[in-house]
Parts: structure tokens; sequence; C-alpha cells
């Protein structure tokens, strides 16, 4: 029989896989054999990294209220009535149909602003197929600009301010990257977040999104950056974590629940974290 060590913190989160050799200096401390097994013990070292990415939505920051309950809210506001369970299951059955690769073609401030207000009247028709289009459009347009850019809606997550504060400390450079459009800097100034990153990147600005590694590239050149010397941390598989693996880079994937079967497929992030807290007692 023939087994190995993974390395876990104390709330049973995977640190790191043994395949990744290049991200640790695997020693095989010993081999323990008999005539039932042999046991190799992988001996881990921490690496340095030149310069951290993160995510923004869903990573550092989200609503202060549920998908649900946020377009339940901006419907009273509108004079509409719909019950959260109806919002639930047309939110479930719009997601259910798209293509998550629909988000690489939003490169520019118009493209990504109408492919999301379009999402927001297929939600809305699917709640209530009768409603006037000239409501559905108005309707499309608030919850857009909401989410794009109303700071009051938003709150910082757990750990977001103490990580960030302990990794410029540690004078590590750290870049903030997201899909959104221009006007999510009113949020990141609003929620105090702008201070602790040496740049940020916005997709519609770069006329690049996630998971297209080109993303990354003003960033690579401006700090004189490879790609191993840096390390993506976000929520999203599909663009996050694809972003980060398209180019060469680490990658951390800020777990959530449902992501829970990720963590067995051969497609493993460098590093599966259920919080900022454990990403920091890893990577510090």
């Amino acid at each position: 029989m023939r087994g190995f060590f993974l390395i876990m913190d104390n709330k049973n989160n995977t640190v790191q896989k043994p395949q990744y050799v290049l991200n640790y200096l695997h020693i095989i401390g010993c081999m323990l054999q008999s005539k039932k097994y042999v046991m190799d013990i992988y001996i881990m070292v921490k690496k340095k990294y030149k310069c951290i990415f993160f995510d923004l939505h869903f990573t550092l920051i989200a609503p202060k209220v549920s998908e649900v309950d946020f377009i339940y809210e901006m419907a009273v506001e509108m004079g509409l009535l719909f019950s959260k369970k109806t919002i639930a299951k047309a939110l479930d059955e719009s997601w259910k149909h798209t293509d998550a690769s629909i988000h690489e073609t939003l490169t520019d401030e118009e493209r990504y602003k109408q492919y999301w207000i379009s999402k927001n009247i297929e939600v809305l028709k699917k709640i209530d197929s009768d409603l006037p289009d000239s409501l559905c459009l108005r309707f499309g347009e608030k919850l857009n600009y909401s989410f794009a850019n109303d700071a009051t809606k938003f709150r910082v997550l757990e750990h977001v301010y103490t990580t960030l504060k302990k990794l410029k400390k540690q004078n590590y450079r750290i870049v903030l990257v997201t899909n959104a459009l221009s006007g999510v800097r009113n949020i990141i100034t609003s929620l105090k977040l702008g201070q602790y990153f040496d740049d940020i990147i916005i997709s519609t600005e770069e006329g690049y999104s996630k998971p297209n590694p080109s993303i990354f590239s003003r960033v690579f050149s401006k700090y004189n950056l490879q790609p191993i010397d840096c390390l993506i941390v976000g929520d999203s598989y599909g663009s996050d974590i694809l972003a980060g693996k398209n180019c060469g880079m680490d990658t951390c994937l800020l777990r959530k629940e449902y992501q829970s079967s990720l963590v067995t497929t051969e497609d493993h992030p460098t590093y599966v974290v259920d919080s900022l807290s454990t990403f920091i007692g890893t990577i510090c």
C-alpha cells in the first residue's frame, strides 16, 4: 500500500496538492518500508510571490442582501410585487442557460452594460411575461446601475481589510482585477479599498475580460512581472482560476459551499481555502 500526507490547515482546507512541484519544494523526508506499506512524507515550503491579484465581487465585496432580496427590493421601489420564491426560480432558470464564456466577449463599456441589462430584463420576463417592455427596460437599467455604481448596496466581506493590511505590511504588490464597468471605481473608493492596491484592472477599460490572460498584460509589463511570480485569488473557477491558469499563474480558489466538488478534479487550483483568514495563514 502506498499513501501520502496532504498539508491541511486546522479547518481541513486543502493547502496544496503534491503534484504542484513548481510551487513548493517537495522533499521525501523519509520512506517507511515494511511488508505491508510504503508511506511518502512530503515537506512543503511556502512560496514567496511578488504580486497577488484579487478578484472583487464575492471575493472582497458582496451585496448587503442576497441576489433574490436585491431584485425584490428593487422591484418594490418600482411598485412591482413579486414573491421571493418566484424571483429565485427565475434567476435559476436564467443562469442555467448562460454560457460562462460570454464574459470573455464583454470587453467594452457599452457591450458589457447592454448584456447585463438584457439579462436583468430576461429575469423580469421570466417572473411576469406580461410586463410591458418599457417597464422591463427601466428595471433592467436601474438594476444594472445599482450593481455597477451604488456603493450603498455593497459590504466588504469578513477578513478583507485585515488581509490586505497584512499583505501591504509584508510588501506584497497587490492588484485588483475585475470584470466590471468603470463605475465600479465609485464602489472601490467608497468602501475604502483603493488605498490597498498598487493597480486596478477593470475589464472594460483594458479591453479584455477574465479568463482572457491578456487582461494582465499591462500590469505584467508595468511592474516587470512574470506569471510564475504571481498568484490570483478569486471565488469563480470559470473566470478567476482559469484566467490564472491560462497565463501560467498560481491560483487560489476562495471556495463556496457549492464548489466543494472541485477539490477532486484534475484541474485543481494551486490552493483552495474557505476564507481569507485561511488564505493569509497559507501564503504568509
